[in-house]
């Protein structure tokens, strides 16, 4: 039977058998004494286990006096940091319209840091962004900060002050953030929820994957073990929608006067297809208050139409197939 008992930091532990157990046990049962500290953050400092009295069965003068310790040195090893977070793989879809902007989307989320010892900052924070392709149009947002990805760029973000480093290599950026007295664990846990990316090209976004990879965490312990790597990656889906194409003209509103010659309708035409490497495949284009039949002409790519009934062919300047209705 043991009895534990618990005084100013000093635990008393006796055990007992009435009938007794053989010394031979007894020398294995204090041989095999051992001593755990299961905290993943123990204190450092000594630990004494002191033997202080032995009795047997013989009645009368039955029990000594011991005064035999053992110091337990305990020594803290400062733990590598732990990061969870949820990957959302989110899409960024272009926005419709002309010149509109898409909101930015969120490429974490749920993120929990943990330094393990107590009272331990986060002093750096290291990911990736892979598949870059459309240059300072590729823009995230980390604490607070808008950083753009065309090139190389340093500074201070915004709201916890924390110095960052952007490198761009092959289509990869490595953004590397770091502060010296570090930042609390659930500051760290709202900066990696904030990271956002938006794709500032608004009419014509590169499809693909750009791939959040969550590289490094670093604490303030110190040491060998202040860095845990890491791998944890989201994919943001960049998908452009087609935009309509875009016309202006200025209508010359001209006067067509008997005998003379055929007179020009329009001028400074542009023409936008928006998304690059897209072509014309298409114009339309009516005229009304006809009454002449076969003598009202136009020309047009080339092509003189005559507007006296429906017809068909193929313009001479660039081939395209026409219809009059």
């Amino acid at each position: 039977s043991y009895t534990v008992t618990i005084s100013g930091g000093t635990a008393t532990v006796t055990m007992t058998n009435g009938s007794g157990i053989t010394t031979t046990a007894a020398d294995g049962l204090v041989d095999s004494i051992t001593y755990e500290n299961t905290t993943e953050d123990p204190t450092d400092g000594n630990r004494t286990v002191t033997l202080t009295q032995i009795q047997d069965n013989g009645g009368g003068d039955n029990t000594s006096t011991l005064n035999i310790a053992s110091v337990i040195d305990v020594t803290a090893v400062n733990d590598t940091p732990e990061l969870t977070s949820t990957p959302l793989n989110p899409t960024f879809t272009e926005a419709s319209g002309l010149g509109t902007q898409a909101d930015a989307v969120n490429v974490f989320d749920s993120t929990s840091i943990d330094t393990v010892e107590a009272g331990q900052t986060v002093t750096g924070l290291t990911f990736t962004v892979s598949g870059l392709v459309d240059g300072a149009n590729e823009t995230i947002v980390v604490d607070g900060t808008t950083i753009t990805l065309g090139g190389n760029s340093s500074g201070t973000t915004t709201t916890n002050g924390m110095s960052y480093t952007v490198t761009i290599s092959g289509g990869t950026a490595t953004v590397a953030l770091s502060d010296g007295s570090g930042i609390s664990e659930s500051a760290a846990n709202s900066l990696v929820d904030g990271i956002t990316y938006q794709n500032t090209n608004t009419d014509d976004p590169t499809s693909g994957n750009r791939t959040f990879t969550l590289t490094q965490v670093q604490d303030s312990g110190g040491g060998a073990n202040d860095t845990a790597s890491l791998s944890i990656a989201s994919t943001v889906g960049v998908t452009p929608i087609n935009d309509e194409p875009t016309l202006t003209s200025t209508a010359l509103d001209p006067t067509f006067t008997e005998g003379d010659a055929a007179v020009s309708v329009f001028d400074d035409t542009t023409t936008g297809v928006i998304e690059s490497g897209q072509t014309v495949t298409s114009l339309t284009f009516t005229v009304s208050g006809i009454v002449d039949g076969a003598s009202e002409t136009i020309n047009v790519d080339g092509t003189e139409i005559t507007l006296g009934g429906n017809s068909s062919g193929t313009t001479t300047t660039n081939g395209m197939s026409y219809t009059v209705t």
